[in-house]
């Protein structure tokens, strides 16, 4: 009969296209699996005080003892440190990603501002609005610093304290915060609007 062969090779087809699907799926889960596993290095607030250079790149020297390595073959170095130079200047905080070998991966620009609103959006984060920023950004409950970030910005909020901010962009995922003291030994900045 003709609809026997018709119907073999449709199930045939059919059978080879779940098995595709099937191993794509278990392929990106196992990618998704992969990518939890690996640590996140998350952007640190850090005031650089001073900054040695040599033939292979500079070391960073931050206010709270630590020290980072940039690499001349870094594809951003001179982007980099220009904004560590300039946190010796102003001695204000930049977002820094330094690895467990002292590697640092970027340097980020800090933001500051005054928090104008804190208010719960949903079971995995926070929504954070700042009187000058446009737009809306988000503190993840999963992040290792929530409940010190998020006591900070209450603390902003309540005390209409100047706090300075790095993000994750695009989607505005804050990584650390430190609030603008006129203590220097409090957080390690004085507050100076450019």
């Amino acid at each position: 009969m003709e609809t026997e062969p018709f119907l073999n090779r449709h199930l045939v087809a059919g059978l080879i296209t779940l098995g595709f699907a099937t191993s794509i799926a278990l392929a990106v889960g196992d990618m998704k699996n992969t990518d939890q596993q690996k640590p996140t290095l998350l952007l640190r607030l850090l005031v650089v005080i001073s900054i040695q250079e040599s033939t292979a790149g500079v070391t960073i020297m931050f206010q709270t003892g630590e020290k980072g390595r940039l690499s001349r073959n870094h594809e951003e170095y001179q982007f980099h440190l220009t904004l560590a130079r300039r946190s010796v200047e102003r001695a204000h905080p930049v977002g820094v990603r330094i690895d467990s070998a002292g590697e640092i991966g970027e340097i980020a620009r800090a933001d500051s501002d005054y928090v104008e609103s804190v208010a719960e959006e949903d079971e995995d984060k926070v929504k954070v609005g700042f009187q000058m920023h446009d737009g809306m950004a988000y503190l993840e409950r999963q992040h290792p610093r929530f409940e010190n970030i998020k006591r900070d910005l209450n603390r902003s909020l309540k005390e209409k304290k100047r706090i300075w901010f790095v993000w994750r962009l695009p989607w505005l995922m804050l990584e650390d915060v430190m609030l603008v003291e006129e203590d220097v030994g409090a957080t390690g900045t004085k507050e100076r609007l450019p």
